[in-house]
């Protein structure tokens, strides 16, 4: 659980940190009947972090989210921890396209 702080708080630091241009992320946000991680209501993009890599369970709540207008984007916790400019270049990316 820890390991799932440590990523949480080094994603947010970073988008605190970045700004992106005015775009508004929150934290822990309803989308029914889901809690995202984090989401950028305005341009409809969540963000979710990961234990591991995807399973069913992600995949079914990934299709179901982006049926209703978002895009999602996923990403191993153990990869915001070691590599957040990586992390925050393909966000940056999905904002811009």
């Amino acid at each position: 659980m820890e390991h799932s702080t440590d990523a949480k708080h080094t994603f947010w630091q970073a988008i605190e940190a970045q700004g992106f241009n005015g775009y508004r992320f929150n934290r822990h946000v309803l989308v029914e009947p889901f809690i995202v991680d984090f989401a950028c209501l305005d341009n409809k993009v969540i963000v979710e972090l990961d234990e591991s890599a995807s399973t069913k369970v992600d995949q079914h709540r990934t299709d179901y989210l982006r049926k209703q207008g978002y895009h999602v984007l996923r990403f191993v916790r153990a990869d915001v921890t070691s590599d957040i400019t990586q992390v925050m270049s393909q966000l940056h990316s999905q904002l811009h396209s």
